[in-house]
């Protein structure tokens, strides 16, 4: 099988042409399509891949009647001077450029291709593939330091979108850096899918989202539900589909105030106890209690990781862009990090004092309580064998009768069980669940770097 990638290059603003090309399966599948919205990207990735890398590239001109000089040429001309070959493709859907359908015309000294005719093995067979050997690539060298050698990745610890694909290794010094696929399955596109989107330079695919992490896969996946039965579903498609060396899932949860859980804390849970599954006896609901677990070792070394001060106060709080990001900031101050147990059930909860009735009956240890949690680990326990899983979530209410995406301040913190100087001042109108989607989604991101060492470390040693 042909592994030549064809690199698509489009103005992100033409969103009409990104979707034609999502459609066309040849270009995408058979021809390997990545879809690509700068230059500059294209310039990152190849700058990062070795020498016998073989690729294709196909420009979108853009053209338009009101536009001298389109933003293909742009690029066109910007790759050109960057790596000096000249057989880069032009295309286009506008079909006044093709009165007589043809497929293929001249256009300001290129070839200019008709769209129409494109999505065919045959004319991707044609194009002319180029070998890195045979171009000029400006790597990013930069000496390591002791911060460096400790994060091991500039791209997931800056959240700088004008550098999205770096260089940078687990440890360069350990010779086993192998390429790893994970997998991050969130419950909800729009608040918890949502930050990675706009942190990370993600392709489309059929179903999928995927970036690179050095040599890495990243794949980023929604439910089209909420709830244990679609976190199920799409751990075992992505399970078959990808076999992925670890799956992730990132979001919101509801807290336990009397185990000084706070707003926006952050939940890793080592065990999942599902509270609903049980039976009616004598007219009374016994639940059966069942559990799903963490990997122990590989929960382990997380604690070991975050239990550093550094972790929240460095790690996750260089990935916050810049000094507009004050109030989550100030959030990280007093951000803390709790393991134990996750209660799951198939409900939204909204009612006073129900989780804390579930923790005395049946674990001590809740921690938090959420909808998916239990069928994405039970399922990782049943079909991944090889794989990890980890779930982080973040608190975005107390499971009460006060329970709002949106903070009406005295509604949301109000309880004197926690003490003074750990409430939150929570501005009126803050979007609560969506800060707590962010602070879990920079939490997986500044774990990135230490869940790649571990893989790598787990393969070395096994």
């Amino acid at each position: 099988m042909d592994k030549t990638v064809t690199f698509i290059i489009t103005d992100r603003e033409d969103s009409g042409f990104v979707e034609s090309i999502y459609a066309m399966r040849n270009i995408m599948d058979y021809g390997n399509g990545i879809v690509l919205h700068e230059a500059e990207y294209l310039k990152n990735i190849l700058s990062h891949v070795k020498n016998d890398f073989e690729f294709r590239v196909l420009i979108h001109a853009g053209l338009k009647s009101n536009e001298k000089t389109p933003k293909g040429i742009y690029f066109l001309k910007e790759l050109e001077d960057e790596f000096k070959v000249t057989n880069f493709k032009l295309i286009t859907r506008n079909d006044d450029y093709f009165p007589n359908d043809e497929k293929i015309i001249p256009y300001k000294g290129y070839e200019l291709h008709n769209a129409d005719y494109i999505n065919t093995k045959e004319f991707i067979d044609q194009l002319s593939k180029i070998k890195l050997s045979d171009i000029q690539v400006e790597e990013n060298k930069t000496e390591p330091n002791d911060s460096q050698n400790k994060m091991e990745n500039q791209q997931l610890q800056q959240g700088n979108n004008s550098s999205e694909i770096q260089n940078n290794t687990i440890d360069s010094n350990s010779g086993i850096n192998n390429k790893n696929t994970i997998a991050i399955l969130a419950a909800l596109a729009d608040d918890e899918l949502s930050p990675f989107r706009k942190a990370l330079n993600t392709v489309k695919r059929a179903g999928y989202e995927e970036c690179k992490i050095d040599k890495n896969d990243l794949l980023l996946y929604a439910q089209n539900r909420m709830g244990m039965v679609d976190a199920a579903i799409f751990v075992s498609k992505i399970i078959k589909e990808k076999q992925p060396d670890a799956i992730i899932m990132p979001g919101v949860c509801g807290g336990r105030k009397s185990e000084k859980v706070k707003l926006y804390d952050l939940i890793i849970p080592e065990k999942v106890l599902d509270i609903i599954t049980g039976q009616y006896k004598n007219k009374k609901f016994v639940p059966y209690g069942y559990n799903a677990d963490s990997n122990e070792e590989f929960i382990k070394h997380i604690k070991g990781i975050v239990s550093d001060n550094d972790f929240v106060h460095n790690e996750m709080y260089n990935l916050i862009p810049n000094e507009k990001y004050e109030r989550e900031k100030k959030i990280l101050q007093t951000l803390d990090i709790h393991f134990d147990v996750m209660a799951c059930g198939p409900f939204v909860l909204k009612t006073d004092n129900f989780l804390e009735r579930k923790a005395k009956e049946m674990n001590h240890k809740i921690k938090g309580f959420e909808m998916e949690s239990y069928g994405f680990l039970r399922t990782n326990e049943l079909l991944n064998k090889k794989g990890l899983s980890l779930i982080v979530k973040s608190v975005m209410d107390y499971t009460d009768s006060k329970k709002s995406d949106t903070s009406q301040f005295s509604d949301v913190i109000s309880d004197n069980s926690i003490s003074e100087d750990a409430q939150l001042e929570v501005p009126e109108g803050e979007n609560i669940k969506k800060m707590a989607a962010y602070f879990s989604s920079i939490c997986v991101r500044a774990l990135l770097p230490h869940v790649l060492e571990y893989l790598n470390i787990k393969s070395h040693r096994d």
